[in-house]
């Protein structure tokens, strides 16, 4: 292990024997003091906690995860990306009962983002959760 000579952050470089040494970084940003491989700066150089950052699907409610999920159905189909584009057919390697169910999936993770779609937009306001 190695360790730099800066005062304000220390570097330690880690692995095991004969293998790929992995950089980790030990930044004390208002006391933090995790060892983290990635550092964001700003005003200061910091750690994602410090600067409390969150990852997109962090913020995401049940619609936007809905719609991600089947998005991510309609690649596994080979159909036209986003969920406003409509159904598409059978993959000619894919069975039928494969297809039948995730064509299911797709269609009630779709109406649940679609449910959710309107409530934010405020037009329905009666949705049983």
């Amino acid at each position: 292990m190695r360790e730099s000579n800066d005062a304000s952050s220390s570097e330690r470089w880690q692995g095991p024997a004969k293998k790929r040494l992995d950089a980790a970084f030990i930044w004390p940003a208002a006391g933090c003091g995790r060892r983290v491989a990635i550092l964001y700066g700003g005003g200061i150089f910091a750690c994602r906690r410090c600067y409390q950052l969150a990852y997109p699907s962090a913020r995401e409610d049940v619609s936007d995860r809905a719609a991600r999920r089947a998005d991510r159905l309609r690649a596994r189909l080979h159909w036209e990306p986003r969920i406003l584009n409509g159904g598409g057919e059978k993959p000619k390697w894919m069975r039928w009962r494969t297809f039948d169910r995730l064509a299911a999936e797709h269609d009630q993770l779709l109406g649940r983002s679609m449910q959710g779609i309107m409530l934010k937009l405020g037009r329905f306001r009666d949705f049983p959760e």
